[in-house]
């Protein structure tokens, strides 16, 4: 279909559409269509709700103020002259500065109190903002669903429909093969990764992690990087008296990375660490890139597919420990 959001992609037009969205709830607008003053006002209870969990459902669900851009805060909603929204929006960004703290306190110091802050992700990023709820694309296609097919509200319409074509792109990566994934399909991949739910047999988490899009000079790459070392481990290898800091694990599109930093540049011990994994065999088809000196430097990869990902991450894993495990020794 001929969808405007297709060309209305900046945080702007989503700013704007919300807004719309909202004003259903507001008095002047509330019988102008009955399905989307119902989806307004499920949108917003759900936020109040989430800091307020003693709410009423009874309780009538009016916005009394709203604006775009009050102090730069992307949409302020006052609710009932009584609860005030923050919400800030996002699509590939994520917030920086500590925004959403900052405009909570220019709120609070103009004496204003019941304050709820919105992080609005449609675009997946590895963790949750600190604020009261957060709204993913799952979330508000749940939202605008039950009343998709109840009004004829074109603008309405036409952002489901932008946000459920980027959903389905997203969940491509289970049916496309690796070599047709774009940067959709690598999101939806590493978000199924790393969900709690899928994880079972899955990557290692409990030392930390992330994912995104990682810009360089050759091109960049959709990268997420995990099993991260314990200065524990580092001093057990010896690698703690070359200045190493960290050795981990970094998906970078399709290929599975060893990961070696430093505050030295250290060539000779990463083809120290290279001839032991090939060596000793703990991971067959290792390769390397060329070796470039730096502080933070790949040491070997492997190519994983849609197929095997599960099992060349748990060589990967393996690998690494064996390496921290006292079995590999620095000897340069």
């Amino acid at each position: 279909m001929n969808n405007i959001f297709d060309y209305a992609t900046s945080e702007l037009s989503q700013d704007a559409f919300l807004c719309y969205l909202f004003n259903f709830a507001s008095n002047e607008y509330e019988e102008d269509d009955q399905y989307l003053n119902k989806c307004a006002v499920e949108m917003l209870r759900k936020i109040i709700s989430s800091k307020y969990s003693k709410e009423k459902k009874d309780e009538k669900i009016t916005v009394t103020q709203l604006k775009k851009q009050y102090k730069n805060i992307d949409v302020y909603i006052q609710i009932n002259d009584k609860y005030h929204i923050i919400l800030e929006d996002k699509t590939y960004t994520s917030q920086h500065s500590n925004q959403i703290e900052r405009y909570k306190d220019l709120i609070e110091n103009e004496g204003k109190a019941n304050i709820i802050t919105v992080y609005y992700k449609i675009i997946g990023q590895a963790h949750p903002e600190d604020v009261n709820i957060h709204i993913t694309r799952k979330d508000m296609l749940d939202i605008m669903a039950p009343y998709i097919d109840k009004t004829d509200n074109t603008i309405f319409s036409n952002y489901y429909y932008f946000l459920n074509e980027l959903e389905e792109r997203v969940q491509k990566f289970e049916t496309l093969p690796i070599d047709k994934w774009s940067g959709d399909q690598y999101r939806g991949f590493f978000d199924y990764l790393t969900d709690d739910e899928n994880n079972a047999d899955g990557l290692r988490l409990d030392r930390g992690y992330g994912w995104g899009y990682v810009p360089n000079p050759r091109g960049g790459f959709h990268g997420l990087w995990w099993y991260f070392s314990t200065p524990e481990e580092l001093e057990k290898t010896g690698l703690e008296n070359y200045n190493v800091n960290d050795l981990y694990l970094q998906i970078e599109d399709n290929t599975i990375v060893i990961k070696i930093v430093s505050g030295d540049k250290i060539n000779d011990l990463k083809w120290n660490i290279y001839n032991y994994l090939t060596e000793s065999n703990l991971v067959p088809g290792l390769e390397k890139k060329r070796f470039h000196n730096g502080k933070v430097m790949s040491i070997g990869y492997i190519e994983y597919d849609e197929n095997d990902y599960q099992d060349k991450i748990k060589l990967m894993e393996n690998a690494l420990d064996e390496i921290r495990n006292g079995s590999y020794t620095v000897k340069v």
